[in-house]
């Protein structure tokens, strides 16, 4: 299956598709596609800027045994440093960082354009554009602050998607290893430490429609040698 760069990505053959449930009952998803074919968009070496790990992750046996459950995955984290930290602004800079971030801003409005003009076949009504954007979350935000009672972004941080990555995929790679630590003070959990950019990846998006009418564009990534 093809590859695209970011930079030769013809944005009038990018298409949400009709949302459609999968046979096991979750929420409805609408597959982003190019030319008719599930978009796959390469990742640039070294913008994979690192993995979070949960300690639920790890499982000890009865004989003290450490391993990872069955079906883990990692949080990956695709960083987009030197752009806006509030994910609002486009980069003005031209580097394979703001091409990626640019895109993921850009397919942000082009999924609020879709809820808006198919309110009825998503939503069962029509939501205006303000109700639409409240509702929909894309970038994470690295820092945030408390104000009047809330959390916001800080404008310290920086924008980032994360999306999963099966343990299994990365260690079948020789992406991540097993160490421990002898340090009390620290988790009795081992750690998983991955080789951040030392292959190629490609993250493909999918609109996910959840309960309570709200919208996310979640990704998936992947390695580039795998297809």
């Amino acid at each position: 299956m093809a590859f695209h760069n970011i930079n030769h990505i013809d944005l009038s053959k990018v298409v949400i598709e009709d949302p459609v449930r999968d046979d096991n009952g979750g929420w409805p998803t609408c597959q982003v596609t190019y030319n008719g074919m599930p978009l796959k968009v390469r990742v640039p070496v070294g913008l994979v800027t690192g993995f979070q790990v949960q300690e639920q992750l790890f499982h000890t046996d009865g004989s003290g045994h450490t391993e990872v459950i069955p079906g883990a995955s990692l949080t990956c984290i695709i960083g987009f440093n030197g752009c806006d930290p509030y994910g609002k602004e486009r980069c003005v800079a031209e580097s394979s960082v703001g091409g990626i971030y640019n895109f993921v801003l850009w397919l942000q409005e082009h999924v609020v354009s879709y809820c808006v003009e198919n309110g009825v076949k998503i939503f069962g009504r029509n939501r205006s554009e303000g109700v639409v954007r409240e509702s929909m979350t894309c970038f994470h935000v690295d820092v945030m602050k408390k104000d009047n009672g809330e959390w916001v972004p800080s404008g310290k941080g920086r924008p980032s998607i994360r999306p999963k990555i099966a343990y299994s995929e990365m260690e079948r790679h020789g992406d991540v290893r097993m160490a421990r630590t002898d340090d009390p003070a620290s988790s009795a959990f081992p750690v998983i430490s991955p080789n951040v950019g030392s292959k190629e990846f490609y993250m493909t998006p999918r609109l996910l429609l959840i309960q309570n009418n709200r919208t996310h564009i979640v990704w998936k990534v992947g390695y580039v040698s795998d297809d």
